[in-house]
């Protein structure tokens, strides 16, 4: 097959095996994000997504990719009840190709800190157990903020 891409080659291999998979797998290739296969395509790639209870009025909300034991990307999101609508109060995540934390005001602003960690999975780590020991402190912050 020369130089064409590994999806074409998984494609010309789905054309003799089943005309239904073949049918599935150019969807996917057009379309990853849509099908659930996208995981077919990088089968190495896998997320985890669970959501922690701090209270009834809280909780954190942790989604994490990870390829072998390696994180390749996270978001943990601590989220707070607050006058009958949820907040997002701090996140910590990858988007911007570093770890950081995002801190919320009430009034819409956020500021962002860099995290001195250059291995995700060791800053994935801090960030649960930071949110887990300092989410009052988030909240009753973000009360304040809100009230003067």
């Amino acid at each position: 097959m020369g130089g064409q891409p590994e999806v074409e080659s998984w494609l010309w291999k789905a054309e003799r095996w089943s005309p239904l998979l073949n049918a599935r797998l150019q969807y996917a290739v057009k379309r990853p994000w849509r099908t659930g296969v996208l995981n077919m395509l990088s089968p190495q790639r896998r997320r985890t997504e669970y959501r922690i209870n701090l209270s009834l009025t809280d909780y954190i909300k942790v989604v994490f990719d990870r390829t072998g034991k390696e994180i390749v990307q996270f978001t943990v999101q601590y989220l707070a009840n607050i006058e009958e609508e949820w907040q997002p109060i701090v996140r910590f995540d990858t988007a911007h190709g570093r770890p950081h934390i995002d801190i919320s005001h009430p009034d819409g602003s956020q500021e962002r800190q860099e995290l001195p960690f250059d291995n995700y999975n060791t800053a994935l780590s801090y960030a649960i157990h930071h949110v887990k020991t300092r989410w009052q402190f988030y909240r009753e912050r973000y009360e304040r903020w809100k009230h003067g």
